[in-house]
């Protein structure tokens, strides 16, 4: 057992009480309200140590809002799909709160000012009479919460949705009626809905205190504006937030392995100070051990989280027995959780296959017939299919040429702002272990080996490496000059291949990998060009926001060149041409060139046994290289099927 002195203590709230300090934060996945898919996956989170669940954006008001799930609290229907989901938490144990959203200024809904910048395009500012409207519906929707039988409810006053419009009209827009001041209104909603509620119901604000940097409320401000809402005795619970606005704060609001962790404490300690009911502090929170250190030190009461209980459901409870070897941790790639989400695709996991999957049932269930598998292949692919067909049941054997697995995390994790990647290794390496996979590390595999190891099942994840001739789908044809000792991979670099003081990265890739390693060069004091076809870095990660944090911590290192393509490489000079202009250029002096261009699958091992074999599969980049957005997804999900397969 770990020593955790508050976290797993209950919370008084109000007249109420929290089981623990640890609250699954709302998250919108895309999965309908009251849904095998959404109760599954939710009650896994409670099953697994998250004593409070918040069920995400459920629509106070009707509104033409983004093409969301009809997840609502003002329709009979709405509250009995959310009665739905709310039964089957307390039956796992967990308290249930409803976070409740409006969605200003989507599609021609009016919006409460025509000068907020949040929305697409600018809609009419809103009149007094349908933010009168907008308000009893609110209301309603908080005693309609009590009505399907949660313990409370999240009124949500961040992130530009309409309550924090209002909250913070220096920001969005003043307006010269009553809703010109914002606190004045929340202040009401929470009073008039507090005389429609039991004493027992949770009434929790979220709130967002600090948005100086955009020219917003200032944090002296919005202590004062928490006090004074606070002051009414209606708000039991105080969620804080901090620079949060999701289309020019995104990367915040997202935070990706690029960016601190609590990042928003330093306001929920101010508030606490200035209150008298408990506050949530929020925003990449990972570990039970930090979230005990918060509370120890009195920044907050009890701890916000959300993609650590996506990755790993049962974080709370190994935290709780000291089987931290087991805890599977979020490495803050963002691609697969609120990735998917934006771009309107139900919330996944990189490093959990299961997540979002859990109404499917168990992906262990015993195998009809045993059998003798060999795993070809230790990367992302290879190491899921090892663990799954084990964990089935089957003798399994994986089989990596490297010193160590990992494959391509590998070289995602030794770049800056990456290394959390590394973890999801760690866990597969203990995890076949425990399974009882065999490992054989610096070995091989031929045609030879696999017609004669007497396997049943043949599974080759054999992965995908970067081209050196820096063909790429912006280029289709080597790059003259790419065979010289001076052009490198990033695997080159990583191996300790000699790299000279002025060095050019060309990245075609819309990823990461290539700013890493030009970031990493240029960290070690290289001279650094960074040259991409796009306009940007990381184009792909651009819906997540990753490409921004990404671009803060790259681009003041290096002489960044967007646009451009790479035509031909003599001696120490490169060849340029921008893509828009066609005017080519010439880069002299340079001792290095690195190219990450494309990476094309190792699929010849397939291809050499693939009609000799009985049962021979090829999954992974070996089969279809993801060089962007998801590939991790896309690996772990590879690995699962197979597994299940066999």
């Amino acid at each position: 057992m770990s020593d955790f002195q508050y976290l797993f203590s209950p919370l008084k709230v109000g007249k109420n009480e929290l089981p623990n300090r640890i609250i699954c934060a709302p998250h919108n996945t895309l999965y309908p309200r009251g849904s095998d898919q959404e109760i599954f996956y939710l009650r896994r989170r409670a099953e697994g140590g998250a004593g409070t669940i918040i069920l995400a954006s459920t629509k106070a008001a009707p509104s033409i809002d983004r093409p969301l799930p009809p997840q609502n609290i003002f329709t009979d229907e709405g509250i009995a799909d959310t009665k739905k989901t709310v039964d089957a938490l307390h039956e796992a144990g967990a308290k249930v709160l409803v976070e409740l959203t409006v969605m200003p200024g989507w599609e021609g809904n009016p919006q409460p000012s025509h000068d907020m910048p949040y929305a697409t395009g600018t809609m009419r500012t809103a009149t007094t009479e349908e933010l009168d409207e907008l308000m009893d519906y609110y209301v309603q929707a908080i005693a309609n919460c009590e009505k399907a039988g949660a313990d409370g409810v999240d009124v949500y006053a961040a992130c530009g949705f309409a309550l924090h419009v209002l909250f913070d009209n220096r920001l969005f827009g003043e307006r010269d009626d009553k809703y010109g001041d914002g606190v004045a209104v929340i202040s009401d909603i929470v009073t008039r809905a507090r005389a429609l509620v039991s004493p027992e119901f949770i009434i929790a604000l979220d709130l967002n205190v600090d948005e100086e940097f955009l020219g917003g409320i200032t944090l002296d401000e919005g202590v004062e504006a928490a006090r004074a809402i606070c002051s009414t005795g209606a708000v039991d619970l105080l969620i804080v937030d901090a620079q949060q606005v999701k289309n020019q704060e995104g990367y915040l609001h997202y935070p990706s392995s690029y960016v601190p962790q609590a990042l928003s404490m330093y306001a929920c300690a101010a508030v606490r100070e200035a209150v008298d009911i408990p506050v949530v502090g929020t925003h990449h929170i990972n570990t039970c051990e930090l979230a005990e250190q918060l509370i120890q030190e009195g920044q907050c009461d009890a701890v916000s989280m959300c993609r650590a209980l996506i990755a790993d459901p049962e974080m709370p409870n190994k935290a709780k027995r000291g089987e931290n070897e087991d805890i599977r941790g979020c490495i803050g790639d963002c691609e697969a959780c609120f990735g998917r989400f934006i771009t309107g695709f139900q919330v996944g996991c990189s490093v959990n296959p299961d997540a979002g999957f859990e109404y499917l049932g168990d992906p262990f269930a015993p195998a009809e017939t045993k059998k003798k598998v060999l795993v070809v292949g230790g990367g992302l692919s290879g190491m899921e299919a090892a663990y799954t067909a084990a964990m089935r049941g089957h003798t399994v054997t994986l089989m990596e040429k490297d010193s160590r697995l990992g494959g391509y995390v590998n070289v995602q994790a030794a770049l800056p702002g990456l290394g959390d990647r590394g973890d999801i290794v760690r866990w597969y390496e203990t995890q076949l272990a425990k399974a009882g996979v065999e490992i054989l590390l610096n070995t091989e595999a031929t045609p030879e080996t696999l017609k004669s190891g007497g396997f049943d099942a043949h599974v080759l994840a054999t992965g995908a490496i970067f081209a050196k001739n820096g063909i790429s789908e912006h280029y289709l044809l080597p790059i003259p000059g790419h065979e010289a000792d001076n052009v490198l991979t990033p695997e080159d670099v990583l191996a300790g291949k000699e790299v000279g003081e002025h060095v050019v990265v060309y990245d075609c890739t819309n990823y990461l990998v290539g700013p890493g390693i030009a970031e990493m060069l240029a960290d070690q004091g290289k001279q650094v060009d960074l040259i991409t076809y796009e306009a940007q870095i990381a184009k792909s990660l651009e819906p997540c926001y990753v490409n921004r944090a990404a671009s803060m911590a790259v681009l003041p290192k290096v002489n960044y060149i967007p646009d451009t393509a790479v035509l031909g490489i003599e001696a120490n000079t490169l060849t340029v041409r921008n893509r828009y202009t066609l005017d080519e250029t010439e880069i002299d002096s340079v001792d290095t060139v690195v190219l990450a261009t494309s990476r094309p699958p190792q699929d010849q091992l397939y291809l050499a046994v693939k009609d000799d074999l009985a049962e021979v599969y090829e999954i992974g980049d070996a089969r279809c290289p993801q060089m962007a957005s998801m590939q991790m997804f896309a690996a772990t999900q590879a690995g699962r099927a197979i597994g299940k397969q066999l």
